[in-house]
């Protein structure tokens, strides 16, 4: 595989949900270098969003295992799963709709998507 370090920029955002409307305020951000796993192409998701009760991961160039773990905005890990498979099938049936981050760890990095539940 080939290593390849890019610049991304990292948010840490504030959701404040009121019956009426959703609030989003940036607390802090950073510009920080990832490795490998950011590649153009190299990891794809979809569809997302998704109206079905899957998603699929697809992994360009996996040489041994990946843990992904989804989140809900309020931190709770909802999903932990390991991949072994360049392309894996993620059940989705049991999470509610909504906004979740997903982080994706191998060996050489890690890198964190959103997706949405609808």
């Amino acid at each position: 595989m080939k290593n390849t370090t890019e610049t991304h920029f990292f948010q840490l955002i504030y959701y404040f949900f009121n019956p009426d409307r959703l609030y989003r305020q940036t607390l802090a951000s950073h510009e920080k270098p990832v490795e490998g796993l950011s590649s153009p192409g190299r990891i794809s998701i979809y569809p997302n969003p998704t109206e079905n009760s899957f998603i699929n991961i697809e992994f360009s160039g996996l040489e041994d295992k990946a843990a992904l773990q989804i989140y809900t905005l309020q931190g709770r890990l909802v999903r932990d799963v390991i991949l072994t498979k360049a392309k894996t099938l993620i059940a989705l049936d049991d999470i509610k709709p909504g906004i979740y981050t997903m982080r994706i760890i191998e060996k050489t990095g890690s890198v964190t998507k959103q997706i949405v539940v609808k």
